[in-house]
């Protein structure tokens, strides 16, 4: 807070008088909750800026009604962040105010009236999330920004006239607004993220004369047609990213523009574009054939990403082209000839994954800089380089065919930074003795290079990577030439050189891998190397480590399976390291680690001698792996790593208990399976942070009731065969996210949030005897491989009456998902049942069977079906699923009908908003009558629906359909209908 202001009466008056600006800030913990009135006194007529700067928490809620009362002549003031949901009453005294900052208001509801406002120019509202609208009177606005508000109109045009900057990013209420020649003095319109607007009114003819716009940004709209702007004198920035319903579009006189993501554009109006046009970008649309661009055209940037249906460019005279990318285009096969030979000033070259076999000679780009041809699979050769003088990057890394350089030249490149040669079929490398600026070379996975040329002019290489190139096997200290001090990363993984001598002398190395080098027995002292920081000797024939004094700086060392390291005395100066591998060596002796203070995750996987292992210092542990050990019981110092957060003791069958006096608190992922572990000393509800816990069939899950429950969990059930091919993404990385992993791996949509209580059972023939007390509280229930299922009230259906989400998957047993003689069965697994997936189920005929009560599944909102071959029907009878706002079905070939019977959308389904039909190639009906609330259709391979459940109604919503274009034209639908809907062709 400013130190000449206090609250309290001093003799300092005078200097509060001159007071210019109030900065309030801070933390979370420091900021009030509101601002006393006694704060601001009479004498601060003088305060002309005020801003109240929150960080972090915006924890102020209220201030007082006359705060502002005596601020006349404030002129700015800024109260962004905060959770006002009003501004105060003496609000209205300040009239001289020329900016007002509201930005990130979430709570904000209403702003008062801004009529006597006159000199306000600059009101940012953007990110007040619960705003609905705001005045119509604003005189003087040159900048208005409502990004991201809940605002479905705007004030009158007449009333902007002044207006220069208008921002509605993310405002996802507008349908539609005023045409921007109605707007005087407007030069930036910014509809980006509006995702409901569709259109522009045009409330009256254009004036002839208009200023200039800027920028005009509709990206992620539903616009289908761009409207002429006629009467601007131009258009420079036109942006329609990610416009999807856009398929064409008139010409203008343009500067800038990205159609980039608008997936339905095919072409445009005129074939030839405008000559002032300097960057273009047409990535992800379906554009077939690139339009003319003239001799005299002023293109600077032409990007052609992810272009599927572009083949061949025409003959391009683009003498001011510097960026040609048509990377991802993935059926793009060759330019014409002479392609290149304007194209004097081209800096970045990008082509990656097409299809292109060769180049168009290369020599009148004498500017090129970046020359990008990743996984360009067919192509085997280069053009000459010689003239590319200026080359900083040559990327062919996947380039699978990749054999040979036509020349020499490469070698002469004096601003090469990087070359990029991974998976290539090179067996030789031109010499690079000119190449003095090379900072990456990358030849990971050559397996056929023989022969390294000399690396003595890459004085300033920072990384070398030749892992698995296989066929290397002389590396000798001439022949590389490396005295780099720059040097950082070396990669050898894979490859058979012995002789490594040369490393001694890299002494900035950071980074050395050697994993899988069978040759080399030994390295030279490491002494000068003391910025060497992660170190991987895994799988090698290493005895001893003693090269390794003098690396004062080791914090990460790998030795898995290097089945000769008998002893740790080597490692006695390294207290410093953090990850530490030991995995699968016959270490014996390991009460060394208790100095290791520092380590954070320690791996003895297959240790077999674990007598001497103390946890006595290790307190900064949040990973360690036991797994594979006859280990009989923890040390007693375990129980003290007190930051522990994975524990895996796969395998360590002789383990039969637990013996922790305290349970680790910050544990999330303990893995126990094939164990003989049945209980904890404690109850297990004190792991307050687990998130996953793998068991075995033999395993018992323990009770929970007693003491706390768990608040979350996530569980995991495997029969003993499936253990091993069920390898939980969970113990595979450092991040232990239920939604961004399970979602992902098991294709199955992000639907909900996260739940707290997650539960999979996989691989069991009979029902798993002990999981009751787990179903009870479950939320999510993972079915998957259990063939004991015919039916889900197999689990149990009185004990997941908390189930509110479940995934039924390869359950090859199940006939149908819910049965109609069961109706107390089904009543409790639908109660709070909101989310139903089902997979891969090849036996599945129904989902519901006979005749369900229509309360049972009230509050099921999504369900998703796929990959159900002998699925006929989904729903066998009448069946209300008043909530269901979702429903997918995918590569289901019996499915006929939606329902077993005639009945109306409109009863069964009125709240459906998406429906996704693909691959249905029986399907013939969904339902009578319409879906009111149907806003999404998609339909795919579906040939055979010649009905759609919508209406005609010109009063009712329009639906916006995607499908094929044949299957549309041959709808049985009347023309009056159809043109009423928003269709797109996939």
């Amino acid at each position: 807070m400013n130190e000449k202001f206090k609250s309290e009466d001093s003799d300092n008056a005078i200097e509060r008088e001159e007071t210019e600006m109030l900065l309030i800030y801070g933390k979370e913990v420091y900021l009030p909750r509101y601002i006393p009135s006694d704060l601001f006194i009479q004498k601060m007529q003088k305060l002309h800026t005020l801003a109240i700067l929150i960080a972090g928490a915006s924890s102020l809620k209220e201030i007082p009604d006359d705060i502002f009362k005596n601020m006349d002549k404030l002129v700015e003031l800024d109260l962004s962040n905060s959770q006002l949901k009003q501004l105060p009453l003496s609000f209205s005294n300040l009239r001289n105010i020329t900016i007002l900052i509201l930005r990130g208001c979430s709570r904000l509801e209403s702003i008062p009236s801004l009529e006597d406002f006159y000199k306000l120019t600059l009101l940012d509202l953007s990110g007040a999330s619960a705003l609905t609208s705001i005045p119509d009177t604003i005189y003087s606005i040159i900048k208005l920004d409502l990004s991201g508000t809940l605002i479905k109109s705007l004030p009158s045009q007449y009333n902007l006239r002044n207006l220069i900057h208008l921002f509605l990013r993310g405002c996802t209420k507008i349908t539609t607004m005023p045409h921007p020649h109605d707007y005087l003095s407007l030069e930036v319109l910014d509809l980006s993220g509006a995702t409901s607007f569709t259109e522009f009114q045009i409330l009256s003819f254009p004036r002839l004369k208009l200023p200039s716009l800027v920028k005009i940004d509709l990206s992620g709209t539903l616009i289908a047609q761009v409207p002429r702007f006629v009467g601007f004198y131009k258009i420079p920035m036109l942006l329609l990213r990610n416009c999807c319903h856009l398929e064409t579009m008139p010409p203008f006189d343009l500067e800038v523009l990205d159609l980039s993501g608008s997936i339905a554009f095919k072409n445009f109006h005129d074939e030839l574009l405008s000559d002032q046009l300097t960057a273009l970008d047409l990535s992800r649309t379906q554009i077939q054939k690139l339009p003319v661009l003239s001799m005299h055209s002023v293109m600077v940037q032409l990007i052609l990403r992810e272009c599927g249906l572009l083949e061949e460019l025409p003959h391009l005279e683009l003498e001011r082209l510097q960026v040609l990318d048509l990377s991802g285009s993935i059926n793009f096969k060759t330019f014409k000839d002479n392609s290149f030979h304007k194209l004097r000033k081209l800096k970045t070259l990008n082509l990656s994954e097409t299809q292109v076999s060769n180049l168009p000679t290369l020599s009148h780009c004498s500017e090129l800089r970046h020359l990008i041809l990743r996984k360009c699979l067919k192509l085997e050769e280069l053009p000459h380089l010689i003239s590319l003088q200026k080359l900083e990057l040559l990327d062919l890394s996947g380039a699978i065919s990749f054999k040979q350089f036509q020349d020499e030249s490469l070698g002469k490149k004096e601003e090469l930074h990087e070359l990029n040669l991974t998976e290539t079929q090179v067996v030789q490398i031109p010499s690079l003795s000119e190449c003095h600026n090379v900072r990456k070379l990358m030849l990971r996975g050559c397996s056929k290079l023989e022969i390294l040329p000399n690396l003595e002019a890459l004085s300033r290489l920072v990384v070398l990577d030749l892992s698995g190139a296989i066929a290397l096997v002389k590396l000798h200290y001439q022949s590389t030439g490396l005295k780099s001090d720059y040097l950082q990363v070396l990669d050898f993984s894979g490859t058979y050189v012995s002789d490594l001598s040369f490393i001694s002398g890299c002494i900035d190395l950071r980074q050395l891998s050697l994993r899988d080098c069978p040759n080399i027995l030994t390295l030279p002292p490491l002494n000068e190397l003391t910025r060497l920081e992660e170190l991987d000797l895994s799988r090698t024939e290493f005895i001893e480590l003693s090269f390794l004094s003098g690396c004062k700086s080791l914090c990460q060392l790998l030795l898995n399976d290097c089945s000769n390291i008998q002893e740790l005395t080597s490692l006695k100066e390294h207290t410093g390291l953090e990850v530490l591998d030991l995995s699968g060596t016959k270490t014996e002796d390991f009460s060394l680690l208790s100095g290791f203070h520092k380590l954070r995750e320690l791996s003895l996987r297959g240790c077999l001698n674990l007598e001497t292992l103390s946890f006595e210092g290790l307190h900064n542990l949040q990973k360690v792996d036991l797994s594979y050990n006859p280990i009989e019981v923890l040390p007693s110092s375990f129980s003290r790593l007190r930051n522990l957060r994975v524990l895996l003791l796969t395998d360590c069958s002789s383990l039969q208990t637990l013996p922790l006096k305290e349970l680790l608190p910050k544990l999330e992922v303990l893995d126990l399976s094939c164990t003989n572990v049945r209980e904890f000393p404690n109850d297990i509800s004190a792991l307050t942070h687990l998130r996953f816990l793998k068991l075995q069939e033999e395993n018992s899950l323990w009770e929970f009731h007693n003491g706390r429950p768990f608040k979350k969990f996530h569980f995991c059930l495997f029969s003993p065969k499936e253990s091993i091919r069920e390898n939980d993404v969970y113990l595979q990385g450092q991040q232990y996210f239920f939604k961004d992993i399970y979602y992902q791996t098991s294709h199955i949509p992000s639907i909900t949030d996260e739940p707290d209580k997650f539960f999979k059972v996989c691989g069991f023939q009979n029902f798993p005897v002990g999981i009751e007390e787990v179903l009870v509280h479950v939320e999510l229930l993972y079915l998957k491989k259990n063939n004991f299922l015919t039916r889900l009230s197999d689990v149990g259906a009185l004990y997941v009456k908390e189930m509110r989400e479940c995934w039924i998957e390869n359950c090859s047993s199940m006939e149908c998902v819910f049965d109609d003689e069961e109706t107390r069965q089904n009543d409790a697994l639908g109660m709070c049942l909101e989310n139903l997936w089902v997979s891969k189920l090849s036996e599945l005929k129904t989902l519901f069977r006979g005749i369900v009560q229509p309360w049972s599944f009230r509050l099921l909102k999504h369900l998703y079906i796929e990959c159900c071959p002998s699925l006929i029907t989904v729903f066998s009878s009448h069946l209300e699923l008043k909530s269901l706002e979702v429903l997918k079905i995918k590569f289901c070939d019996k499915i006929a009908h939606i329902f077993g019977e005639l009945v109306l959308g409109e009863e069964m389904l009125p709240k459906l908003v998406t429906l996704t039909l693909i691959k249905l190639p029986e399907l013939q009906s969904i339902c009578g009558g319409f879906l009111p609330s149907l806003k999404n259709l998609r339909v795919i391979g579906c040939l055979k629906l010649k009905n759609l459940p919508i209406s005609g109604d010109r009063t009712s919503y329009s639906v916006k359909i995607k499908g094929e274009a044949i299957w549309w034209k041959d709808l049985l639908e009347d023309e009056r209908t159809k043109s009423h809907q928003r269709f797109s062709p996939f």
